[in-house]
Order: structure tokens, then sequence, then C-alpha cells
């Protein structure tokens, strides 16, 4: 497969997530908590290394250090990043039901299907 670049994107993308990493992880998880408390609608899925957010813009918890996602395609890039190659073509080569690319990582597993529970 050829290598992946994330590209500068104008105008970003609508975030539906948010993606924690490493120290990130606990505060991104709190911050949720505190989301759901007041009623938000989020679904996650976490990972040994990240913790994902899913949910409407405007209820999508904020953490330090943590990334927003926007869907480009089958992916979920940073809101600001487009990616090359397609992310149809990028989608097709790495498989599964839920990647996520970031600058430094390609996040996959199962796609979050209720609500979450953090």
């Amino acid at each position: 497969m050829p290598s992946i670049s994330l590209i500068p994107r104008e105008p970003p993308l609508t975030a539906v997530g948010v993606v924690a990493t490493g120290a990130a992880i606990a505060p991104l998880r709190a911050a949720a908590r505190r989301a759901l408390e007041r009623g938000a609608d989020l679904k996650a899925s976490e990972g040994e290394a990240h913790l994902l957010v899913l949910g409407a813009f405007e209820r999508l918890p904020w953490a330090e250090g943590c990334v927003y996602v926007g869907r480009d395609g089958p992916l979920l890039v940073p809101t600001t990043k487009r990616i090359e190659p397609a992310a149809d073509l990028v989608a097709a080569a790495l498989g599964g039901l839920l990647i996520v690319v970031l600058e430094d990582a390609i996040l996959t597993g199962p796609l979050p299907v209720r609500t979450a529970a953090l």
C-alpha cells in the first residue's frame, strides 16, 4: 500500500467524534461522563491505547490533547485534514468497520453501537 498522507483541508469537516490517545484518555473519559450526565447521546469505542467518542458536533466533549475527527468517506480523519490517497482506497486497503487516521496512528476496531458506558 502506498504511504498515507494527511494534508491541510479548507474548510474543515464537521466533527462527528473526538479521539484521545495516551495521557489524554482519562480527561476525555471524564469529560464524556459529564456530557452523558447532561443528557448527551454519545457512543464510545476504546482500544488499548485510544478512546473514541462519537456524537453530535454540539454535544462532543472537550479535553486537552484530543483530536476532533470528521467523516472523509468511510474514514474518520482530523477535521482540518484530508487524506491521500483517496479515503475509499485507504479504507479498502485497511479493511475493518471503524478506521481512524491520525497524524501518528491508524486506529481500527468495532463501530460503537450503543450509548457510551464510561
